[in-house]
Parts: C-alpha cells; sequence; structure tokens
C-alpha cells in the first residue's frame, strides 16, 4: 500500500504545493509600496542566516484562533471590536511596547476586516495594496476571459452574473442555506422580481410539501458596498440573446421571466455541480447556469504549460489554481453575488470584481 512506503511526513505532499506570489500579482507593482522579501521557508533558522534575525530580535504575537486580535491605528478610536474578535491591539501602543524588537510576528493577519483604519494615511496605502492584489497571471487572465466570453457573448462580461459560492470545507453545514439565500437575492435584487413571485416559483420547482423550509429569507443589505457606488447597469431583461447559444436548458417563454434566461457563472468548491443537491433551486430554475467544469477545453493550458509546473516538488499546480479562475470568471460578470463570512468571496466581490471593471474597490475595516 501507498501508505507503507511514503513517510507519515509526506502522506499529504499532493495536496497542496507553494507557489510564487509573483504567479498571481504583479509584484513589482506591490514593491513599489512597499519593500517585500519573498521566502519559501517559514523556519526560524531561515531568518537567522537570510535575514540575521535572531529569536531574541523576534517579537510574537501569539493567537489562540485565526480571529483573536483586530488591529486598531488610533489607540482613541472607541469603534468596538468587530463581534468575531476578541482582543483588541492598538499599533501605537504595540509600536512603542516593541521598539526594540527587529521583527514582529503574527500568527495570522487573515480577514478582511483585520484592519480598524481611520488615518487617511493608512487607509490610502490598504486601498492601494489591495488595488495590487488582484489576480494578473497573463496565462489566467487569458483563460478566465476564453470562458467569460463563453459565458456571456462577448468579453465585457456584461452579458451574464457571477456567484462565487463556497459549499465545501467549514461552509458546508450551512451549505443549501446560503446557496437559497444567494438564488432568492439574485432573483430579487438581480432579476427585480417580486417576493411573491420568487416564493411562487421557489414552491413550483420544489414542491409545496418538499423536505425544505419554503419561508423567504432575509435578504442582507451590504450598507459598505453602497458607499462606493458604479456605473448603472442596463436591464438584464435587455441584454443581447445571442449569449443564449450555449445555454444547456430549455428558456423561459413568459416575458415577466425573461430574466431568468440570463446566463449564470457559478463559482463553487464542490467537484460535481450539476448533481450537487445545495445546487438544485439555481439548476432547475436557470437554464443558463454555468461551472467550471463545463469549460475543460479552455482549461486543458493549465494542464499542459510548464509554467504551471513546480520544479522544485516536482509538482504540476493546475488544480491548485483553479479556485482563482474560477474566482476570476466570476468576478468578470456583470455582477457578482458572494457567499456571506467568506473571505474569499468578499474579496472575490470587493476587489476583483471592482478592478476588472475599473471600478473603486469596497474598503471594510
Amino acid at each position: 500500500m501507498l501508505s507503507s512506503i511514503v513517510p507519515p511526513e509526506c502522506t499529504q505532499y499532493h495536496e497542496y504545493t507553494l507557489i510564487p506570489w509573483s504567479m498571481l500579482v504583479d509584484l513589482q507593482h506591490l514593491s513599489d509600496l512597499c519593500p517585500i522579501i519573498e521566502r519559501w521557508d517559514t523556519s526560524s533558522a531561515w531568518l537567522r542566516r537570510y535575514l540575521n534575525v535572531s529569536t531574541v530580535e523576534t517579537a510574537h504575537i501569539k493567537d489562540l484562533h485565526p480571529y483573536h486580535f483586530q488591529l486598531f491605528d488610533n489607540a482613541h478610536d472607541s469603534h468596538p471590536l468587530k463581534p468575531k474578535y476578541y482582543q483588541r491591539i492598538n499599533i501605537p501602543d504595540m509600536a512603542s511596547e516593541l521598539e526594540s524588537y527587529r521583527l514582529i510576528h503574527f500568527g495570522t493577519l487573515f480577514g478582511t476586516t483585520r484592519l480598524r483604519l481611520t488615518s487617511p494615511d493608512g487607509i490610502r496605502f490598504r486601498r492601494q495594496v489591495r488595488e495590487r492584489m488582484v489576480f494578473q497571471n497573463p496565462a489566467l487572465l487569458r483563460i478566465a476571459r476564453s470562458i467569460s466570453s463563453l459565458v456571456g457573448g462577448d468579453e465585457t462580461g456584461a452579458g451574464y452574473v457571477g456567484i462565487h459560492l463556497r459549499l465545501g470545507d467549514s461552509f458546508a453545514i450551512d451549505g443549501y442555506r446560503n446557496s437559497r439565500s444567494m438564488w432568492w437575492t439574485l432573483l430579487h435584487k438581480g432579476f427585480h422580481l417580486d417576493m411573491s413571485e420568487i416564493a411562487r416559483i421557489e414552491s413550483d420547482t420544489l414542491g409545496p410539501n418538499g423536505a425544505h423550509d419554503l419561508t423567504p429569507p432575509n435578504l442582507h443589505i451590504d450598507e459598505t458596498a453602497h458607499r462606493y457606488p458604479h456605473p448603472p447597469l442596463s436591464d438584464v431583461r435587455y441584454l443581447n440573446q445571442s449569449n443564449h447559444r450555449n445555454c444547456l436548458g430549455t428558456l423561459h417563454s413568459r416575458l415577466e421571466h425573461s430574466a431568468l434566461n440570463t446566463p449564470i457563472f457559478i463559482a463553487t468548491d464542490v467537484k460535481k455541480p450539476r448533481v450537487h443537491l445545495a445546487l438544485e433551486l439555481f439548476r432547475k430554475t436557470l437554464p443558463c447556469v454555468f461551472f467550471l467544469s463545463d469549460f475543460d477545453n479552455v482549461l486543458s493550458p493549465l494542464k499542459t504549460s510548464d509554467i504551471f509546473f513546480n520544479d522544485d516538488e516536482g509538482l504540476r499546480v493546475d488544480t491548485f489554481l483553479l479556485p482563482f479562475v474560477d474566482a476570476m470568471v466570476a468576478s468578470m460578470g456583470r455582477e457578482v453575488l458572494g457567499t456571506p463570512h467568506s473571505t474569499f468571496s468578499r474579496f472575490t466581490v470587493d476587489v476583483l470584481h471592482r478592478a476588472y471593471h475599473g471600478w473603486p474597490i469596497v474598503e471594510r475595516g
């Protein structure tokens, strides 16, 4: 058996790999803001050898879980902690207390709202950093734009709506509820159908005595995003009908349901989205729903190009890049909806979508 010849520390070897940030983003553009040192070794020995930083010169900010600390740039800011954080750190106080150290080591800085900034300089710097984190790999962009044009009928993304729907890992337990809420949001806010009509469509699709609760969900209003408006979009009912040529389902013939014929691209982390139960409402009501797995022929360069091969580890990285391509295609749509409480979805909606359309990104924190 494989486990009998593979050391225990190597059993998950093929489940992840390391790639340079420069494979995804324009690192030189980011370096113009702040000097960056890429490291492939996370050991303390590497810090001593290449940066000449010793253990006694390193201050460790020890967190007990991913959302332990929220960082404030103003000690006098009375704004309360976000509910998911447990402890506040004032950056000026930390800088003063740790002034003698050469390196500050955080367990994680994960989280869109990790930084609570009030100073104009800090807010501007964070915005510039986030704008430079947009995926810019030329090969990935070509693939994403090719799929985008097949879904929407042109290269502008104006002909379809993107959805970034997390259903795996920690999102699996609320998968159906999140999927249903996003379906309702799409029909109500995206297609401008009234709530009673959406309820009727859902009941007709699933049956009034089905296994699912048909009580209309509470639809989230993103007040923060509303503070960063973008140019008005045309009504989906009047989109170019030529983008329906690749639809797999039967188009709705009733005029009042014509918006349901709008092409939808769903970026998701389930392996078989065309049979996954949580996506049932989308598949049964929207004849033009697409998934990344529908475009294997366009994705073939990922599997054949040498630039997606990690020479150091002897691994192809194509499968690890698929979630990025998925998000890129979704964000190229005219609109994009994201999974509640997902940082990856928030990045897709706030940054990727806005940047690919030339609009101001949404800033949080």
